[in-house]
């Protein structure tokens, strides 16, 4: 616990605020744990901390990197009491396992006595220089974690803008995200996992655009004139929902960013302007020469301004440590904008002369969401990938981190703090992010429409067929495929959770320019859920519930038995039913 010595020197409104923090059951004990260091008790900005709210389970996950950093390079829990400011100061943003230069002013700093002035044993700091050695992320603190919470502030920033839109929520973004986020049915990993990798795949995609996204103003470089200022991108943000969608994450913000495609409106723009109505009416065919125009867009390729590929370390000068933290700068930015991938994220890093700033991105990235692992070599994320068509072959994957990243140290005997890390990890209560995770996935099974649906796939619509007097369309289903004629039609159907065989299936028609498409066959359970889910996505469009002879319907009916052929009908006319009364 904290003296009360430390705590009189805080001033005016910093206790209550600090207070506020003790009694949050994520924060308190992590917090706790880490301002029990004397060096890190300086640089503790409690304005800072009345903003963190809303990322707790984030700004957690990095207290803890700073308290079991610390523990390792120091020994034991018993030897934190000997860290003080100016050994903090002088040893943090280091990355000494990875960086030459940086194990050079380790060393320095190491045989300063000013630094650590409690430490008298020559040995004993010998020996906190190997333990420095064997660190392969930048070292933490108080003052790295307040920096960096600025750029963690605009990431979460821009994921809650993307699932709610505009709409206050007074939940954290993880919550937000869990309860945006539909898992596959029959994945051998657990839903926790799944939501955790494919959250941290996210964040990949909305930090390599952060700018674009948020608009955010970047930190200019020294000798530079001009500021890099930016407007959010609707492009941005239509890649980020296609992302998400992709990766399991559904509301009514993505669904409606994923059809408010820029290179459509585009297109539609510049057939309008080079023809303009009155004068010229393009006819019926005009979305198929919408589509033309867009797939020409396809046509052109990225150009790559890199002539080398970035790399995390490198045989020059680095990142200056003044960099390394907090918010972008400009340089830093479009240098690494594109490059920040689970590869990058998860792959060993070899000893050089410095890092790079991707490497930053890498070690803040690894802080705040985990340090992901390559030990699987598939995933949902790659299934997805591969039905819906998107970056098909692009596998990534990441899996719940370890804490530390290290590497062995040989012919050193690190006996008593293994023995202390085990013990306080047995004892150490499960993350509060966990924690709230679990009541949130209970109070969402409660709600029967509460589980988003996973990424769509596409249908490809087959000759059609007779029922009555009507032509249905029978479809099937395509993975990654497009048409290849005007009078093939494309739909996207939401992928159902495989349910028990035994269970009825229940057939969705969905009225589509005067045709029946068989839209989903979906299970009894399943199909108020996805009738709300097309109703969602057929924006400007009144869809109304009917069974097979054209007789209205409640969607309570669907759930009991006694629907005609076991179909329902979806349409915004009540007229020509595939079986007339």
């Amino acid at each position: 616990m904290m003296t009360s010595k430390w705590w009189a020197r805080l001033d005016k409104s910093k206790p209550e605020i600090l207070k506020r923090i003790f009694k949050h059951p994520t924060l308190a004990p992590v917090l706790e744990k880490v301002v029990g260091i004397p060096g890190m008790r300086t640089d503790l900005q409690l304005g800072t901390w009345n903003k963190i709210f809303h990322c707790v389970e984030e700004v957690a996950n990095y207290l803890l990197l700073i308290y079991d950093t610390w523990v390792f390079i120091m020994g034991s829990h018993s030897a934190l009491e000997y860290v003080d400011s100016s050994g903090v100061q002088s040893l943090e943003l280091l990355v000494p396992g990875v960086s030459r230069r940086d194990q050079l002013r380790a060393e320095a700093a190491i045989h300063d006595h000013g630094n650590f002035r409690c430490i008298n044993d020559e040995m004993e700091r010998t020996n906190i220089l190997h333990r420095l050695n064997s660190v392969q992320h930048l070292i933490p603190s108080i003052r790295t974690l307040q920096n960096d919470f600025k750029y963690l502030r605009e990431c979460t920033h821009v994921v809650k803008r993307l699932v709610c839109g505009k709409t206050p929520s007074p939940f954290t973004v993880q919550t937000i995200a869990w309860k945006a986020f539909k898992a596959p049915a029959r994945h051998p990993a657990t839903e926790e996992v799944i939501f955790e990798n494919s959250l941290r795949l996210l964040y990949v995609a909305v930090m390599n655009d952060l700018c674009d996204l948020s608009g955010q103003t970047l930190l200019k470089d020294e000798g530079v004139e001009h500021e890099w200022n930016f407007q959010p991108d609707p492009r941005a943000w239509f890649r980020l929902a296609c992302r998400a969608k992709q990766l399991g994450f559904v509301s009514e913000e993505i669904l409606r960013l994923c059809q408010a495609d820029p290179d459509h409106k585009i297109a539609l723009k510049a057939l309008v302007e080079a023809r303009p109505s009155p004068d010229y009416d393009y006819g019926t065919n005009l979305e198929g020469l919408v589509q033309l125009i867009r797939g020409l867009f396809e046509k052109a390729h990225k150009v790559d301004f890199m002539e080398t590929p970035r790399l995390l370390t490198t045989s020059q000068n680095g990142e200056p440590t003044t960099k390394r933290c907090g918010r972008l700068y400009g340089k830093a930015y479009a240098r690494d904008r594109h490059r920040i991938t689970a590869d990058i994220v998860t792959c060993d890093v070899q000893t050089n002369t410095d890092v790079t700033s991707l490497f930053v991105r890498r070690s803040v990235f690894r802080a705040f969401w985990g340090c992901p692992s390559q030990d699987v070599t598939e995933s949902f994320v790659q299934a997805q990938e591969t039905a819906s068509g998107v970056n098909a072959g692009n596998s990534e994957t990441l899996l719940p981190p370890p804490q530390l990243d290290l590497v062995p140290v040989a012919d050193h005997d690190d006996q008593t703090m293994a023995e202390d890390t085990t013990s306080a990890n047995a004892t150490s209560p499960a993350p509060a992010s966990s924690r709230a995770r679990r009541v949130t996935k209970n109070r969402r099974r409660e709600t029967p429409y509460a589980r988003p649906p996973q990424s769509a796939a596409k249908l490809l619509l087959g000759p059609p067929t007779i029922q009555g007097d009507q032509q249905v369309h029978t479809a099937g289903l395509i993975a990654g495929t497009a048409p290849s004629q005007e009078n093939q039609q494309v739909a996207t159907v939401g992928l159902i959770a495989d349910t028990a065989p035994s269970e009825v299936e229940i057939t969705i028609l969905l009225r589509r320019n005067g045709c029946w498409v068989v839209y989903e066959k979906v299970p009894r359970s399943l199909i108020g859920f996805c009738i709300a889910t097309l109703r969602a996505q057929s924006v400007g469009e009144q869809l109304h519930l009917y069974d097979i002879a054209g007789r209205g319907r409640e969607l309570d009916d669907c759930t009991h038995e006694g629907l005609p052929s076991n179909t329902v009908c979806l349409s915004s006319s009540d007229e020509g039913f595939p079986l007339s009364s």
